[in-house]
């Protein structure tokens, strides 16, 4: 066992010992022995470390060298704190603990992969979450969207192949855990379907994500059962502009989750700041990064890391009590044995309950920092995607009812979950487009080609409604030649699931070949569906023409009538 020369003095020292340990020099004690190791069993010797820190907060670092017969040394570096004085105030710490994951479901809610029945269980990403989370004091961040999903797969399922989903009994227990885990927790939920603010501010108005927030809040509170708020936002990587912040005010946000890098400390400053500060009116919460980083690796040496860090911060004003936000990645993967440490390691006496708002919060000013949007090629589809739905929705009976669930759901388009999965989010939004375009050519004319023996007729058109939901909507026909007229236009109602046959007169000038444009319209004369091109083929004769044939008829009549005279009178003479 080495230890530093010195006693650290700030959290820069602490950094610089985890990341170059050999400046541990002085040898406290050498232990020998035989032993025999195994793979299975850890083998554990507990060693007494001779002048441990004992002032209040001491911190020194500490390097254990671990050789083995026939193996390369291991090197352990590590912290021993000294224990505080009494008036000490211990660093209170408050835990976001995000429940987000990439979309499963498409528009229509069918579960497009199973990846979900794997992620559940207790050695799957979103069990050790629940792992690592049950019985703390965790600030819960959830999306509405994901529970939704895991309830769909605890009643049954199957995927778009056809095949039958393999995770009801995975959903259900999950489920049941992280009821249990939330009880008596804070618990915020995400706007539906957890879009990244800085591309759905770019493209939406206030009041579309105000929508999201509440639809998320209401949603979730009735899926698990428990009180839940709305107000906080959580940019992703938790940058965002001052102008961001005011449109997340006027969409009524009061809390918003940001980096430390968009608010950082002035360079006179020797304490580490609290976490909580105001701008623009609302409340902000600043992740620690340090503080952060060592979740994404928990182990056993980065718990006291941590530990470390946060008897400095103690260490810096003690009497000083300084709230900090710890913030993970917006969706950590933990391995089972993280997630375990994460349970036993991680200090459960220091989290605060809930996220505690400074009475008096200094004011800060927002640093500029460049913020990256998702891929416009996964992003420019939404304009159409959401038109099409909401044409189909303007015929339906009752109308836009069947169109609500798909235009909530194509929100999906936007999911944080895409930054890390540009190309998942681009082949998303290529189906979706597919889809909508599928919803909008539910109601449709049929092609085909007509014949009329006259000048004016009734053309038998068939009309098809795939919706499970009764469509009203008028029917039009654009003659593309002079040949025609135009007909009027035709109100139809189609029941669900239906083949319908419509009689439409037509009038036309002339014989011949003409081609009609059908297309269906709402009650405002937009289009819904594509236009459907139809032959018509007018074989009628004229009336004049009719009057020269009939004439030429009768004088034929009339000459051969004449010459059968002449030939009997022949005979007769």
């Amino acid at each position: 066992i080495l230890r530093t020369p010195k006693v650290f003095n700030s959290r820069s020292e602490l950094l610089a010992f985890e990341k170059n340990p050999s400046i541990a020099s002085q040898v406290v004690l050498t232990k020998s022995g035989d032993e025999d190791l195994e793979k299975i069993n850890p083998f554990r010797v507990r060693i007494e470390i001779p002048d441990a820190p004992q002032k209040s907060l001491e911190i020194r670092g500490y390097l254990a060298e671990i050789s083995t017969i026939g193996g390369k040394p291991a090197k352990v570096p590590f912290f021993l704190i000294g224990k505080g004085n009494q008036g000490v105030e211990p660093t209170p710490v408050s835990w976001i603990w995000p429940i987000l994951d990439t979309p499963h479901r498409n528009i229509e809610g069918a579960f497009m992969d199973d990846v979900l029945a794997t992620s559940l269980l207790p050695q799957g990403r979103l069990g050790r979450m629940v792992t690592a989370a049950e019985g703390r004091n965790f600030t819960w961040y959830i999306d509405a969207e994901l529970i939704e999903s895991i309830e769909a797969m605890s009643k049954g399922y199957s995927l778009l192949d056809g095949s039958d989903g393999v995770g009801q009994s995975a959903a259900i227990e999950w489920l049941a855990r992280l009821r249990g885990a939330i009880v008596g927790r804070d618990v915020y939920a995400a706007p539906y379907g957890d879009p990244d603010l800085a591309t759905f501010i770019s493209l939406k108005k206030p009041n579309a994500l105000a929508a999201l927030q509440v639809i998320g809040a209401n949603r979730l509170a009735q899926s698990l059962g428990v009180s839940v708020q709305s107000d906080l936002a959580w940019p992703s990587r938790g940058i965002l502009s001052s102008k961001s912040l005011a449109y997340l005010k006027s969409a009524g946000y009061t809390k918003c989750i940001i980096s430390r890098r968009i608010s950082p400390a002035p360079t006179n400053e020797t304490a580490t700041r609290t976490s909580f500060a105001t701008a623009g009116g609302v409340n902000l919460f600043i992740g620690d990064e340090i503080l952060s980083g060592y979740l994404k690796n928990i182990s056993i040496e980065e718990s006291n890391h941590f530990y470390a860090q946060l008897a400095m911060i103690t260490a810096e004003r003690p009497t000083t009590a300084r709230p900090q936000v710890v913030i993970p990645e917006r969706m950590p993967t933990l391995t089972y044995s993280q997630a375990l440490v994460a349970d036993r390691e991680l200090p459960i006496n220091e989290i605060s309950p809930a996220i505690p708002v400074a009475t008096n919060s200094p004011l800060v000013t927002l640093t500029a920092l460049k913020v990256a949007r998702l891929e416009p090629r996964s992003t420019s589809v939404l304009p159409r995607v959401e038109s099409l739905i909401t044409q189909f929705g303007a015929i339906s009976l009752p109308p836009n009812v069947s169109s609500t669930e798909p235009k909530l759901r194509s929100t999906l388009l936007l999911a944080s979950a895409w930054r890390s999965a540009p190309f998942a989010g681009y082949l998303f939004s290529q189906s979706t487009l597919k889809i909508a375009e599928r919803i909008n050519r539910q109601a449709r004319v049929l092609p085909g080609r007509y014949t009329l023996t006259d000048l004016s007729g009734k053309v038998p058109l068939t009309l098809r409604n795939d919706a499970a939901i009764p469509v009203s909507l008028r029917l039009e026909l654009r003659p593309t030649t002079l040949r025609l007229e135009q007909p009027e236009a035709i109100d139809i109602q189609l029941p669900a699931k239906s083949h319908s046959q419509v009689s439409v007169p037509i009038s036309a000038y002339s014989s011949g070949e003409a081609f009609v444009e059908a297309r269906l319209l709402d009650a405002s004369n937009h289009q819904v569906g594509d236009v459907v091109l139809l032959q018509v083929s007018i074989s009628s004769i004229p009336p004049a023409a009719i009057l020269v044939t009939e004439i030429a008829g009768a004088a034929l009549l009339l000459a051969a009538a004449a010459q059968v005279i002449r030939r009997v009178r022949r005979r007769q003479s």
